[in-house]
């Protein structure tokens, strides 16, 4: 029985290596809300008994939202990407 429960919320990429050490001592539960970055997940971690990827969102209450897509897959989010800021870093955008 693992005695550590790690949450991520927003888990494009897979575990960040901070959470190395606790590989294989803890259970982890990934959200990832992009379809195709829950499948690559599902795929690296199904040997991992202990990670478990989920294809939705975290919030505060049920409700459907729009996605706002960057080029960066890293930066999406619901919230509306700044365009001043995609100026000064266009690899963002």
């Amino acid at each position: 029985m693992f005695k550590l429960n790690i949450v991520d919320g927003g888990a494009r990429y897979g575990l960040h290596p901070t959470w190395e050490k606790c590989k294989n001592t803890a259970h982890f539960d990934l959200f990832e809300i992009d379809v195709d970055e829950a499948d690559r997940l599902k795929a690296k971690y199904k040997k991992s008994e202990n990670i478990k990827i989920h294809e939705k969102g975290l919030y505060s209450e049920n409700t459907q939202l729009e996605l706002s897509l960057s080029k960066h897959k890293g930066l999406t989010s619901f919230y509306t990407f700044d365009k001043s800021l995609s100026e000064q870093f266009q690899h963002f955008t």
